[in-house]
């Protein structure tokens, strides 16, 4: 599990930093959203793009076409009804950004809570519910390293 959340901070990180690896991860998304290829999206193409990627990762519940659409218009920065690579570059670096300092925090928390040994003892209720979840956003993080560990394969 803590090494799934270390690979995904690890992965972020190198597309972070390196503007090469970053710009073709956002090329090879945007070539993955536009189905049309007219280089510029549509709410109908990321609509397709979520539901395809919810799918690929194990979550049931998709978002609906009004969560779609609400979080499209954030991404169209110049209100043209249409997300160019530029505006997908500003979106998926934010995204990043965040989903590694997620990584890190979790990854700090991890050394912070666990002294050497912890394992040994009964664990409270409570431990176990945060351990519980940790188990479950490791998954998930690892689910997304995977996703960025394919998009780097280009």
């Amino acid at each position: 599990m803590e090494h799934d959340l270390q690979h995904t901070f690890e992965s972020l990180s190198i597309i972070l930093e390196d503007t090469n690896v970053f710009n073709r991860v956002v090329d090879r998304v945007f070539e993955e959203l536009d189905v049309d290829n007219n280089q510029s999206l549509d709410v109908a193409e990321f609509q397709g793009y979520i539901e395809t990627t919810c799918k690929r990762l194990g979550v049931r519940e998709v978002p609906n076409h009004d969560q779609v659409v609400h979080v499209f218009k954030h991404l169209d920065l110049d209100n043209d009804l249409a997300v160019c690579k530029d505006e997908l570059a500003v979106f998926l670096h934010h995204l990043f950004s965040e989903q590694r300092r997620a990584c890190a925090d979790k990854l700090a928390v991890r050394v912070a809570v666990q002294p050497p040994g912890a394992g040994s003892r009964k664990d409270s209720p409570e431990k176990k519910s945060n351990l519980k979840a940790e188990r479950q956003t490791s998954a998930t993080a690892g689910k997304w390293g995977n996703a960025v560990g394919k998009a780097l394969q280009l």
